[in-house]
């Protein structure tokens, strides 16, 4: 099934959205902007933004399964992470092989 599996995000691990945070922060900036400014016109009721809500979370998961691409570069960004115990500053090798990864693929 990959380095993110076809199960869906429910299934995704700490190391996972850490590793794939920087991407999904650029990628989704968008659709969250979208929701923050739902959030503060419509207030905290969780269905007053249930559609951008949905938005965001459909950009995370189309992110995610985009990673497929830069799998080893993904894995090992993950196991770093892991490793050094989340601590970005003993990763910039392989956070960097990711993201040159990601910025050579084409637009989907």
């Amino acid at each position: 099934t990959g380095a993110v599996g076809r199960a869906g995000m429910s299934h995704l691990t700490e190391a996972q959205l850490e590793a794939a945070a920087k991407i999904i922060g650029r990628e989704c900036s968008f659709s969250n902007l979208a929701w923050y400014r739902c959030k503060s016109v419509k207030g905290d009721h969780p269905s007053a933004c249930a559609a951008a809500g949905a938005e965001v979370h459909l950009c995370v998961h189309r992110t995610i399964e985009r990673l497929e691409v830069c799998s080893t570069h993904f894995v090992a960004l993950q196991k770093a992470l892991d490793w050094q115990g989340f601590r970005r500053e003993k990763v910039h090798k392989e956070e960097r092989a990711l993201l040159d990864c990601w910025n050579a693929m084409s637009p989907p």
